[in-house]
């Protein structure tokens, strides 16, 4: 039965049944102001819609929390995180560095391991502008993303799309993101990936494939459709193109076959990305197959030094 026909007002009675032979029709009673909310939720519920307070159509919350108040402990931990990752003084000696390195690594990875109060404190020094330094910025957005990774994601999703945060910070968060909700990350890199062209005020494409292969990895998500349309799109960045295609040698198949074939055989000019293509075939297809398709570039290739390295690459890998 239909939410709103389960609607009735207290106190009201029952409509009587229409007379035999009268053409009437039977009528809800009118609700009053006060079940308006329950009504249009109702009606949302029934169809199929999401966004009544405190449930959708499945009954799922409203999302994450909101984040704690820090406390005065997850504060001084914070400041110690600004210290650390302070840069030394350049006079200084190889073995202050390297030790400096080693506790800049250590804390960081034990403070991604703690409470949403490390989050707020973090994101509270981030979101002041205090911090110039590239080091101390990406620490502390860090351990933001992945002490409270749900609340975090929207913002990292602005640096990222937004124009006007560094370019560093920007790029941190195309990382962060997809390590910290894969899902979300799949979701906003692939329309982008699918691109022609990448626009100028984004991170470069490199960050997007390689954030992508680390969602993928974390989510299960088959990554091989977005990475054969990166690495046959001249369109896109050299860098992005050749990560791509390095790829696809990890995920044998006919799509990635289809793809690295296209890379070797339509020559592109760019004899960098047409090695990665060989060295990943190699890598992905059974030998007999990836020999009779080497031996054919070879026969029928005009660059001297490519030709070179096909030879090799046929007496390395073909009996």
């Amino acid at each position: 039965m239909s939410p709103l026909l389960r609607l009735r007002r207290p106190g009201v009675r029952p409509a009587r049944s229409p007379r035999a032979g009268a053409h009437t029709s039977p009528r809800s009673p009118r609700p009053s102001l006060s079940a308006l909310p329950a009504l249009l939720c109702g009606l949302g519920l029934a169809l199929g819609l999401a966004g009544c307070k405190g449930e959708d159509a499945h009954g799922a919350d409203e999302g994450p929390a909101p984040l704690p108040e820090p406390t005065a402990h997850q504060e001084a931990r914070i400041q110690q995180l600004i210290t650390a990752f302070t840069p030394l003084r350049a006079d200084l000696t190889s073995d202050h560095h390297d030790r400096w390195l080693h506790e800049q690594r250590a804390l960081l990875e034990q403070l991604k391991k703690g409470e949403p109060g490390l989050a707020a404190a973090a994101l509270r020094v981030y979101d002041a502008g205090t911090q110039e330094d590239n080091g101390v910025r990406r620490a502390l957005l860090t351990v933001a993303s992945y002490t409270a990774p749900e609340n975090l994601a929207p913002k990292l999703e602005g640096l990222i799309l937004e124009y006007g945060p560094p370019i560093a910070d920007r790029a941190l968060a195309v990382e962060l993101l997809a390590e910290t909700t894969p899902r979300r990350a799949i979701a906003i890199y692939e329309p982008l990936m699918k691109k022609q062209k990448q626009r100028s005020t984004m991170p470069d494409d490199e960050f997007f494939v390689r954030a992508y292969i680390i969602a993928c990895e974390k989510s299960g998500h088959d990554p091989v459709p977005a990475l054969a349309d990166v690495a046959t799109n001249i369109f896109k960045q050299p860098a992005s193109r050749y990560f791509a295609a390095q790829e696809l040698g990890n995920h044998p198949g006919k799509r990635s076959w289809n793809a690295l074939r296209e890379i070797l055989v339509e020559s592109t000019g760019d004899a960098y990305l047409r090695r990665k293509a060989a060295q990943a075939i190699r890598k992905s297809t059974p030998t007999e197959q990836a020999c009779e398709l080497f031996e054919e570039v070879l026969q029928n290739e005009a660059d001297e030094n490519f030709a070179a390295f096909m030879l090799d690459l046929v007496e390395d890998s073909c009996p």
